[in-house]
């Protein structure tokens, strides 16, 4: 399972994505963790808006756009997010394709543990896996001192 410092690692590869106007989405209709379906209308809803910032908390990717929404992603085991060209051919065992134009930004999951979700700006704690969270542990507002005066 992909554990933080690799989800953080995906989270800059995307970077290139953000300002990205959402031109599409497909997805495969196949279920994924716990046969949860890509919720393909709530995503379709995103068309026609910019990606405006790609953030992660803990093991999540949220993918924030300008439609008051962000896609949140978490990879499971074998989960990749990747950014495409619209050209190469998609792989095997991809469920959802995010289309940007030239650009794809595509999840592939051959096992199927990962998942696909939207959720409200705002509203991402009360997502469950989100909400049960505390701080990231990257998160600047931390204060060092505190946190080790209260570890000892």
């Amino acid at each position: 399972m992909p554990e933080l410092p690799e989800v953080e690692t995906v989270r800059r590869t995307l970077a290139p994505a953000v300002g990205g106007r959402i031109a599409s989405v497909w997805t495969s209709g196949m279920g994924l963790h716990m046969a949860r379906r890509p919720p393909t209308a709530r995503l379709r809803k995103l068309v026609g808006g910019r990606i405006t910032a790609i953030r992660r908390h803990g093991e999540y990717l949220l993918v924030d756009t300008d439609r008051d929404a962000a896609v949140l992603v978490h990879l499971g085991m074998t989960g990749r997010l990747r950014l495409h060209a619209a050209s190469d051919p998609r792989a095997p065992h991809t469920h959802v394709v995010i289309g940007l134009g030239r650009r794809e930004l595509r999840f592939v999951d051959p096992r199927r543990f990962g998942q696909v979700d939207v959720v409200a700006h705002g509203k991402e704690r009360e997502r469950a896996g989100l909400a049960e969270l505390v701080r990231d542990a990257l998160d600047e507002a931390i204060d060092v001192a505190a946190l080790l005066a209260r570890a000892r």
